[in-house]
């Protein structure tokens, strides 16, 4: 009948409109308000809870104001099905079983708040630093954002987690409705009923205590490009687990998970693809499953015009890098674990959960890189003894930052991976410096596709590993900074870098050599002045196994420190002296790690790394000069002459192969790397001047007219290759470039390179060719050299030398006894070791084979007889 008038005997009969009650409950003052966008047609629910006094305020129900008696109860029911307390309407409402979890898990640490939303936790009980996991339900976030969970509500905090003096924990959520906001509260209880059930009518919730858990999210920077993170996930639960889930409001987030660590706690890493608001995380003990959010504070990325250039020095030893912005002087790569800046972020705050601390910073990341966990490191890759045998980065295998400054057991850690010749694991570790220098630009908040990046390589690097060198950093490069690899990522000679870090008015129009001694290679690049004498340009780029491993390596053999008298004597002094000195005694727990690995390199760099661990690199010189190897090998008379004949083999190879070219001899020799450290074992700086001066004038045959000059840098000479690196792409980078700089970045391409290449032979030719390498008479014609050295060594350490430099008569009368032992066998083990297999027989091979004697001359002539047991019998 509608609305038509109905009369009786011509009188109107009133009658009750219809009303629309559905309509009257979308104008109630509980519907609530969200922030997040509602898809067309979505019919908005009433929040509702007990006890809500809304006579105060005048809150209006549907057609009526609300009645405090009304008993509100989701039981379960489906969103849709259900029907407003009270009535019979059948229309979506929500309340507090909807919004807060039934429980609340409680952590064994205070939640890092610069970092973390904590809930605004109050605690009550004095010393208390127990946090939790926010008990808020994921249907919260289809209303809200995960900022709106951190905010407030008309002046209070949308959520609240009190902690009481009786234990209980009080938590509120504060959701706006159209008239203002409901107040939602729950109270959690300890519980110790194994069979405890919630109850909606009782409305109590249960505390989960005893779970040892915690995140750390790396890079702690959100930007709104496209984002990638490694998400560590540590827990440590009584027959249980936990897992992650990670939420976005906007766009995907695609997620791959892996257990890493697996004992009494355990480690897992997501690898995370897409930006993410919020993580859910699910632990399951032996009292049931419970969830709870983890809310990162993500500082806001503001893109800045800036651009900044980083060198990476992989090393065979030790790896460094470098950062500068465009036109400045280059820095180590550091970070600070502060509120502004954070390189990865730590759900709990530091020390409060420490095995979690420690299990982050070995198979993760340290909270700070800097001077103590920083660069220099060594270049290696650590894995879980018992692990998968897999290779990915962080789910399997990382770079530990702690290793040989902290002990870690159950791990296995590989090195010489520049050499390996497996290109997965030098990639990986790539991919790890990578990932740390892209944090770096997003959090100087500097565009990643102008970012350069440039890296180094040794000349005698062969064709075949330069070019897969080159193709992992191009996919590094493209993977993770998008920008032109062709114009942004450069590579120079490891050999080049250093003299831009020397070159200076000293240096100009003058003849000099930069020498780079490094583990595995030394790299030497020749300077001659130019005809009319103006400026000064590189001629002669050599590269040759011959380095820092000569000495501290296993020559020709896999893995035989135990066998190394150098190792075996050093390592007895420092067991002793680390057991008397209760702060560091943990060093003999890493130094039998290490020695189980029975690679002398290793353990020799840990003995070089014992005086800069935290607890010694602030005593006094004298006393922290008991730890250092560095000291004690150069106040060793039995052992010096070694390190001397190292030396002197190297300046007189670079002298005569100058002598070949008709060069002029140099007026100045620059030594970098972390094998020139050598160089401060040998002697004083004047000792090495003369004695470096002194071989020069024998092989040239003439006398210096000028003074002749030395440099090295003692405290830094691993970070002067990526200083040097960052002054060439700053001059790359120059917008007016003059003809200089022009003629020194065309010089950097890899065909002027390859033409300096000069490999002497020492036998009178250019180079040698691997067919000449296997003909007998030019191997006796190499063994007769390296004798000739041998000699030139010997009549080198006169009255004079051996007085200036400490040499005991017994020491050298032995030295000369043994010098020239098994020198053919020796060449024949390098040539084996070094060549075989890599040159057909017409190339010419890129190393110097008249160093390979002299390899095995070290470590077996010279270190097994110089030595107290074998001295003190003469």
């Amino acid at each position: 009948m509608g609305e038509e008038e109905i009369t009786i005997l011509s009188a109107p009969l009133y009658h009750k409109r219809s009303v629309d009650i559905r309509h009257m409950a979308g104008e109630s003052d509980f519907v609530i308000v969200p922030t997040r966008p509602m898809a067309d047609g979505t019919v908005l629910p009433l929040v509702l809870r007990n006890n809500f006094n809304g006579s105060i305020d005048h809150y209006r129900y549907v057609n009526r104001e609300w009645d405090s008696a009304t008993q509100v109860y989701a039981s379960g029911m489906a969103l849709a099905d259900r029907k407003l307390p009270g009535t019979n309407i059948q229309y979506p409402f929500l309340t507090t079983a909807d919004f807060l979890a039934e429980s609340i898990v409680k952590l064994s640490g205070a939640i890092d708040s610069d970092h973390y939303f904590d809930g605004n936790i109050v605690r009550a009980n004095y010393g208390s630093t127990a946090s939790y996991l926010l008990p808020v339900k994921p249907l919260f976030f289809d209303y809200f954002t995960a900022a709106d969970l951190q905010g407030s509500v008309q002046g209070q905090p949308m959520l609240q987690i009190v902690e009481n003096a009786d234990g209980s924990v009080a938590v509120t959520l504060r959701v706006p409705v159209r008239k203002r906001f409901m107040e939602l509260t729950r109270t959690y209880l300890t519980v110790t009923d194994s069979n405890w059930q919630f109850n909606e009518q009782m409305g109590t919730g249960r505390i989960v205590s005893g779970v040892q858990l915690s995140t750390a999210v790396f890079p702690f920077v959100r930007t709104p490009g496209a984002n990638a993170y490694k998400v560590q996930l540590f827990a440590y639960l009584r027959n249980g687990n936990a897992q992650l889930k990670f939420h976005a409001h906007e766009g995907n987030v695609a997620v791959t998970g892996k257990e890493r660590t697996k004992a009494s706690f355990s480690t897992t890493y997501y690898d995370v693809q897409g930006g993410f608001d919020y993580m859910e995380a699910t632990v399951q003990t032996e009292l049931g499953t419970f969830t709870g959010m983890i809310l990162p504070l993500w500082k806001p990325y503001n893109e800045a015009a800036k651009e900044l250039i980083f060198a990476v020095d992989f090393g065979t030893t030790n790896s460094h890098i470098e950062w500068a912005e465009r036109g400045h002087e280059s820095q180590p790569l550091t970070f600070a674990y502060n509120e502004s800046a954070t390189l990865i972020a730590s759900l709990l705050k530091k020390d409060s959960l420490l095995i979690a601390d420690q299990l982050q910073r070995i198979e993760f990341l340290p909270r700070d890189i800097d001077d103590v966990y920083g660069f220099p490191l060594r270049s290696a890759l650590a894995s879980n003894v018992n692990g998968s045998g897999d290779t990915t980065l962080f789910s399997d295998i990382n770079v530990p930052f702690l290793y040989e400054r902290q002990y870690f057991d159950g791990y296995q850690v590989t090195t010489n991976l520049k050499w390996m010749g497996s290109n997965v694991l030098s990639k990986e570790f790539l991919r790890e410096m990578v990932l740390l220098i892209r944090a770096k630009a997003l959090l100087e908040h500097a565009p990643l596709d102008k970012a350069r990046v440039i890296y180094f390589y040794p000349v005698s690097m062969g064709g075949s590993d330069r070019g897969k060198l080159e193709q992992t950093w191009q996919d590094l490069y493209r993977t993770y900074f998008g920008g032109d690899a062709d114009i942004n990522l450069h590579a120079y000679p490891e050999s080049i870098a250093p003299s831009f870090y020397y070159k200076s008015a000293d240096v100009a129009g003058s003849n000099f050599v930069s020498v780079d001694i490094g583990g595995g290679t030394s790299d030497v690049v020749v300077y001659q002045t130019t005809a009319d004498q103006n400026k000064t340009i590189p001629v002669a780029i050599s590269s040759f196994r011959f380095a820092g491993d000569a000495i501290f390596g296993d020559a020709f053999s896999e893995r035989d420190a135990d066998n190394n008298p150098l190792i075996r004597h050093y390592s007895e002094y420092f067991k002793k002296l680390v057991e008397r000195n209760s702060d560091v005694t943990y060093l003999n727990s890493i130094l039998n790690v290490i020695m189980g690995q029975k690679r002398s390199e290793d353990v020799n760099a840990f003995l070089f790394s014992i005086e800069n661990v935290e607890q010694l690199r602030n005593l006094p010189p004298m006393d922290r000069n008991l730890y250092s190897y560095n000291a004690l090998l150069k106040n060793d008379d039995q052992r010096k002459l070694v390190f001397m004949y190292f030396y002197s083999a190297i300046v007189y190879y670079i002298a005569c192969a100058m002598k070949h070219r008709g060069y002029v001899k140099p007026k100045q020799m620059y030594f970098s790397g972390t094998g020139s450290k050598i160089l401060n074992i040998v002697g004083s700086k004047t000792q090495i001047n003369e004695l470096t001066q002194e071989i020069l004038e024998r092989v040239f045959g003439e006398k210096y007219t000028e003074q002749f000059t030395i440099k090295i840098e003692s405290e830094c000479p691993k970070q002067i290759t990526c200083r040097g690196g960052v002054r060439i792409e700053n001059l790359r980078t120059d917008p007016h470039p003059t003809p200089e700089t022009v003629a020194t970045i065309d010089l950097m391409r890899p065909r002027n390179i390859n033409a300096m290449k000069y490999c002497f032979s020492m036998v009178g030719d250019e180079s040698l060719t691997m067919a000449k390498v296997n003909d007998l008479e030019v191997r006796e014609h190499l063994v007769e050299k390296v004798k000739e050295f041998n000699q030139f060594f010997i009549d080198l350490c006169d009255n004079v030398t051996r007085d200036e430099f400490g040499i005991d008569n017994k020491v050298m009368n032995l030295f000369k006894q043994v010098l020239n032992d098994n020198v053919g066998n020796y060449l024949i083990a390098g040539i084996n070791t070094f060549l075989q297999g890599r040159y057909d027989d017409d190339v010419a091979i890129e190393d110097v084979p008249f160093f390979y004697p002299i390899i095995g001359i070290i470590r077996h002539n010279l270190l097994t007889n110089l030595c107290n047991e074998v001295i003190s019998k003469l």
